[in-house]
């Protein structure tokens, strides 16, 4: 586009070069309020120039302000960046946090269960225990019975 722009001021240029006896000529114009002598062409060269300097400094402006929103857009971007970056590390370390309190009330249940077990393994002995002492009393005491049912030395069953 730059590149067209500068093509038709050349061509401007050239034409005005070509003309400028005509452009210079002395006319007489009405201003408003008077009537001046004065070269058309030229005032139209000056007029054109003074109009493409103001489109210039416009365009200049709108450049500046285009690239102080780009570094706005920037420090912007870097600031939701690192408060994304802390986002992460802030849920990183919940997840962490979590993670430890999980294993610890899972140790702690894993320590509760085997304790539990150890009662129960301890209360099933004891029961067994017992068990095998009322069989043995029963054993040992239907063995009297038999003793006594038996007449007295005669044989006695194994």
């Amino acid at each position: 586009m730059r590149l067209v722009l500068w093509i038709v001021l050349a061509v401007i240029a050239f034409f005005g070069f070509m003309n400028w006896p005509v452009l210079n000529a002395p006319v007489p114009l009405w201003i408003g309020v008077t009537t001046i002598t004065a070269p058309l062409g030229t005032l139209m060269l000056v007029l054109f120039g003074i109009l493409v300097l103001l489109m210039l400094i416009e365009q200049s402006a709108a450049l500046g302000e285009t690239r102080r929103y780009g570094r706005d857009l920037d420090a912007q971007r870097k600031l939701a960046d690192q408060a994304e970056a802390s986002r992460f590390t802030e849920l990183r370390n919940y997840l962490a946090g979590e993670l430890t309190r999980v294993e610890h009330r899972s140790a702690d249940l894993q320590k509760t269960l085997i304790a539990h077990v150890d009662r129960l393994e301890v209360t099933l002995r004891t029961a067994l225990d017992q068990q095998g002492n009322s069989l043995a009393a029963t054993i040992g005491e239907l063995d009297d019975r038999l003793e006594q049912r038996a007449p007295n030395g005669g044989p006695r069953r194994s």
